[in-house]
């Protein structure tokens, strides 16, 4: 066997052995769960699945139709790696009561919520200021500038005194 072929081979069977550790971690993941009282992946998919159906079918007044389970529950799955069920839920319905023309032309589409799960977080006003984390880059002023703005305000004014 030659160098390259071999190291075909290793690269194939590393992608092979990452998959079944993957699958490893979420079945001990599993059972830790049903272990401290959880409920399985079973449970928790078709809890999605009703909670789904049913924002779906609130604004559609009709039931959504699943062409492929496989993907469908891989969609799940996929974010039930990060987050949890109830979070899910909250996303589902900001998803399903976004009014924008992308996703209401697109009747809603399961594979869109899944791309842009992100965008329909809850969003919580928890005092958090950006300016407090970041001030102004390359502020030299003491105190330095809470944000670009403030910055640029007393640059200007130390420029309009200069003259």
């Amino acid at each position: 066997m030659t160098d390259d072929a071999r190291c075909k081979k290793l690269t194939t069977l590393l992608t092979v052995q990452r998959e079944l550790l993957e699958k490893l971690a979420a079945c001990t993941a599993e059972m830790d769960d049903l272990c401290g009282g959880g409920v399985g992946i079973g449970a928790k998919l078709k809890d999605l699945g009703a909670a789904w159906q049913e924002a779906w079918g609130a604004r559609y007044k009709a039931d959504y139709v699943v062409s492929n389970y496989g993907e469908y529950n891989r969609h799940w799955k996929t974010l039930l790696k990060t987050l949890s069920v109830e979070e899910i839920k909250v996303r589902i319905l900001n998803y399903i009561k976004a009014s924008d023309p992308f996703y209401t032309r697109a009747q809603h589409d399961l594979r869109i919520f899944v791309r842009n799960i992100n965008s329909f977080a809850p969003v919580t006003d928890a005092g958090f200021d950006l300016a407090d984390e970041a001030p102004a880059v390359g502020c030299k002023h003491t105190p330095r500038c809470k944000s670009d703005v403030e910055h640029t305000q007393r640059r200007s004014a130390e420029m309009r005194a200069a003259v």
